[in-house]
């Protein structure tokens, strides 16, 4: 702020010595001019043409004359001079084709009216140049009559304000320079002379008022405290022509207090000794000190009292700036100790080199963290360290705030639980090799069963069917009901067997999950079972747009069997209802099969999803008891799981969830 204060001063003394120099420009200038046209504007120039030429071309005024139409009949020399545009190349031709495009309509619609009506007119205006540009000229122009009054010609005589006009121009320049700029300050500006009256101030604080035209003493907007040092530190400037500062001025209204910091630097206006003051708010500055020294204040309670150790140490050299009491008593080493050593003497020499390459790859950043780190203690033990750095200023030092915290205990308990998972690797390794081995066990026994015992079925089932076609006439029907339930027995055994197979193969079957509609898959199976069973005349509902991700053969096997289960238990109902349905709770979605049928005593329901359990008798109801625990298996091959709810002869609803993306 000081820089941009002293910036903002150093400039309004290079404008001010600027304006001087352009003002006695000008002056000089308007003299000069006014002299040129004190000699011609009053002239009585003749109408005879020799007498004309021989005025015209001693003078230095641009002299010339045009018809009435404005076209050019004689030009003297200095207008070859000044434009540079030979007599020969003007005469005949109009004089606003030498004439800035901007000046035309001005000349036509003002000028030549009133020269029309007689008068002398004066006006500015820029002639063009040969070769480009224009130069800014000043004429005095009227018309020539006859004895009769009858207009002649358009007598114009100009000179060259080219100059004057720049340096107009760059005054322009210059005071709109130094009004933006202060106008635009941040800071309050004020002008006074030397008795301290207020000449000028680009705007007022809170509590004063001011106008250009209104005399105000500056000491009376400065508290009354103050107003002497404002009074000295004016003189002093203006004796001493330098820059006096007041610094921590208290500035207060009666609803805010500011605090302010005074410049006063020595100006010359109008050539007479005048005090630039320029006023800056500071009492943003002077809270923000404050809040840095509270903020400094709890940074070092939270350093001294920090229950974990906690040190500053210099970027370049590893040295230790300080250390908080934690660290002396983590560590062993008193503070004066760790102020002779640096951050190296804290490491495994093993561990220094990797640290001090870490380190330069981490310069550049403002924090960091190191975990697991190795440090020494005074005492010679190795303790881990998850340390957190940032970077900060240190007594004018580049340096790291360091906080470490002891994970020794962290880093042994994860050593064990990485050799527990070893072990448990181990373990799990041995238990899938015995798994393995049980399944191609099991693969045997299954192969077994399905050839060695469905070999015997099938000769007991057709020895039966043998015996009643060829010696039927000779058996008694008793003995024949006899053969019928042996029959019957060894297609029921048969179907357990197929069963059986079918729920040992569902382990081995690698899941395909693919988008699929359990709406068409239930309709589809309920078609099928009418085409089946003619007899079916239940009302049947499933819910449109249920859609899931799963294996589409494993899925028609469950929702086969849920359906075959809802309309044989709700068979001997003369109303059957069944409903295939979804609900959806808070994006959890579980889909049901309700029937109004048997049901069953949830008492037994533990027993409902086993293999070869049933809650119902065969004369009841046929069945194997392998269909729910197939169920139950493809359901949790695809990440889900299965319930029921009933009550005896109230029916039963099976619900069942499935994921979005089942697990394979």
């Amino acid at each position: 702020m000081d820089r941009s204060i002293d910036n903002l001063s150093q400039t309004n003394f290079s404008i001010e010595a600027e304006n001087a120099e352009l003002r006695r420009g000008v002056s000089a200038l308007k003299a000069a001019l006014d002299e040129l046209k004190r000699q011609v504007s009053d002239s009585i120039l003749p109408v005879d043409a020799e007498s004309f030429r021989a005025l015209a071309e001693q003078g230095e005024a641009m002299i010339t004359r045009y018809d009435m139409d404005g076209t050019f009949l004689y030009a003297s020399p200095s207008r070859t001079q000044i434009t540079g545009y030979e007599l020969e190349e003007i005469v005949g031709q109009s004089a606003y084709d030498f004439m800035h495009p901007d000046d035309i309509e001005m000349v036509s619609r003002d000028i030549h009216p009133r020269l029309r009506n007689g008068e002398s007119v004066r006006y500015q205006w820029r002639a063009k140049i040969k070769g480009g540009g224009y130069r800014w000229m000043e004429s005095s122009t009227q018309v020539l009559f006859d004895e009769k009054q009858n207009p002649l010609q358009i007598h114009c005589t100009s000179i060259d304000i080219h100059r004057q006009k720049e340096v107009e121009l760059s005054l322009q320049q210059s005071e709109a320079r130094w009004r933006a700029m202060v106008e635009g300050s941040p800071d309050y500006v004020r002008v006074v002379d030397k008795n301290l009256r207020l000449i000028y101030a680009n705007r007022v604080m809170p509590g004063q008022s001011w106008t250009p035209d209104q005399y105000v003493d500056y000491r009376d907007w400065v508290p009354k405290e103050s107003r002497e040092l404002v009074a000295n530190a004016v003189a002093d400037a203006i004796a001493t022509q330098s820059t006096i500062v007041l610094d921590d001025l208290n500035y207060g209204t009666s609803v805010e207090e500011y605090w302010l910091r005074i410049r006063f630097s020595p100006i010359l206006r109008d050539g007479e000794s005048h005090v630039l003051i320029i006023v800056t708010d500071i009492t943003a500055l002077k809270q923000g000190q404050a809040a840095v020294r509270e903020s400094e204040e709890k940074y070092r309670l939270l350093f001294e009292r920090g229950p974990e150790p906690a040190w500053v140490i210099e970027q370049d050299s590893w040295a230790f700036l300080a250390v908080n009491p934690a660290s002396v008593k983590h560590y062993g080493y008193s503070e004066q100790e760790f102020l002779s050593m640096t951050a190296l003497d804290v490491r495994c020499p093993e561990d220094i080199e990797g640290f001090v390459s870490r380190m330069k790859r981490y310069r550049g950043r403002k924090e960091g963290r190191n975990r697991f780190i190795r440090h020494r203690k005074k005492d010679g033990s190795v303790i881990f360290v998850d340390a957190l750095w940032h970077e900060i200023e240190f007594q004018g030092r580049r340096a790291y705030l360091v906080l470490c915290r002891d994970m020794t205990d962290e880093k042994e308990a994860e050593e064990r639980i990485q050799a527990t998972n070893l072990e448990l690797d181990r373990r799990v390794s041995e238990r899938t090799a015995q798994l393995e081995a049980t399944n191609q066990e099991l693969e045997s026994f299954t192969y077994s069963v399905s050839h060695d015992l469905r070999s015997p079925l099938r000769s007991i089932d057709g020895y039966s069917t043998m015996l009643l076609t060829d010696h039927g006439y000779l058996l008694n029907d008793e003995a024949k009901d006899y053969l019928e339930r042996i029959r019957v027995a060894g297609r029921r055994m048969s179907d357990l067997i197929n069963n059986l197979l079918g729920l040992s193969r569902l382990t081995r079957t690698p899941l395909k999950p693919e988008k699929l509609s359990l709406t068409y898959l239930a309709q589809s199976i309920l078609d099928d079972l009418r085409s089946r069973n003619p007899d079916f005349t239940g009302d049947v509902y499933v819910h449109p747009e249920m859609w899931v991700v799963a294996d589409p053969q494993l899925v028609q096997i469950a929702m086969t069997n849920l359906i075959e289960n809802a309309v044989k238990f709700s068979s001997k109902r003369s109303n059957s209802m069944i409903e295939v349905g979804v609900v959806d709770e808070h994006g959890d979605r579980k889909f049901y099969v309700k029937d109004n049928g048997a049901g069953f005593d949830m008492a037994y329901s533990d027993k409902l999803f086993g293999a070869f359990q049933r809650l119902h008798s065969d004369r009841e109801f046929e069945g194997t008891g392998i269909g729910l625990a197939t169920v139950q298996r493809i359901i949790q091959r695809h990440g889900g799981r299965i319930w029921a709810e009933a009550a005896v002869d109230k029916g039963a609803t099976f619900w069942f969830s499935l994921p979005d993306m089942p697990e394979g």
